[in-house]
């Protein structure tokens, strides 16, 4: 079976590009997470971007989700901003990427 050609069929999603900004803070902060989507399929479509955070080996959450409707071959990037009142190591995630979060007080 040949691989579905880019531009072709329903809407299809991949992310990328994730970025966390800064990527140390200090508790009760802001920080913002980027990430780019592209629909790649042939057809608009609607894509929920879902953020997840895990603290040290704690279970994974999911935190914050956005909706974001793309023409047929569109990119777009998607901003979340979140608040993180504890210290703590975070990895942050949106599907198979991820970045690293500290949150630590500062001297």
């Amino acid at each position: 079976i040949p691989a579905p050609t880019p531009g072709i069929g329903p809407a299809a999603f991949i992310t990328s590009n994730l970025k966390v900004t800064p990527s140390a803070i200090e508790p009760g902060n802001e920080v913002t997470v980027v990430v780019t989507v592209t629909n790649t399929g042939g057809q608009m479509g609607t894509y929920t971007v879902v953020l997840k955070i895990q603290e040290d080996d704690k279970e994974i959450q999911d935190i914050k989700t956005q909706d974001v409707t793309l023409a047929a071959g569109a990119s777009q990037n998607v901003s979340l901003v979140l608040k993180i009142l504890d210290e703590g190591h975070y990895v942050l995630m949106v599907d198979k990427l991820s970045e690293l979060l500290e949150v630590i007080h500062r001297q």
